[in-house]
């Protein structure tokens, strides 16, 4: 499995799905902002049936594990930097907070990612940031 395969951005619902995103898609969620320690690759996790950032950081390590078949010490070069909410009305994204274990995400760092993200899934969004 190579880090290029792990998607750069993932929302996912209470059910454990992967968001489907319309013009109509309300969502919110914690997010984390993941850095791999042994490459310039960073990854940013967000998942709505969670209230906990510590809980968000440990499914996306689950999923390295179950969904890309990566062992415990490919695993724990991941580390989260940062994290915050995301909210989604109609077309409007607002990323903002901070997680109380992580601390703020790093918008130098999670804009691009974001921009990229919606540019594809949902291009006439608009993105505000906090």
């Amino acid at each position: 499995m190579a880090l290029e395969d792990i998607p750069e951005m993932q929302l996912m619902t209470r059910q454990n799905e992967q968001l489907q995103l319309n013009s109509d898609t309300s969502y919110y969620a914690k997010f984390v902002e993941v850095n791999h320690k042994f490459s310039s690759r960073n990854y940013l996790f967000g998942h709505k049936g969670f209230s906990y950032h510590l809980d968000v950081m440990g499914y996306f390590m689950e999923q390295l594990k179950i969904k890309h078949g990566l062992k415990k010490d490919e695993i724990s070069e991941f580390k989260s930097v940062g994290g915050g909410m995301i909210y989604l009305i109609n077309k409007e994204i607002k990323i903002c907070d901070k997680s109380v274990r992580y601390g703020k995400y790093h918008l130098d760092i999670i804009k691009p990612i974001i921009e990229r993200y919606f540019l594809q899934h949902l291009s006439n969004a608009k993105l505000i940031f906090e």
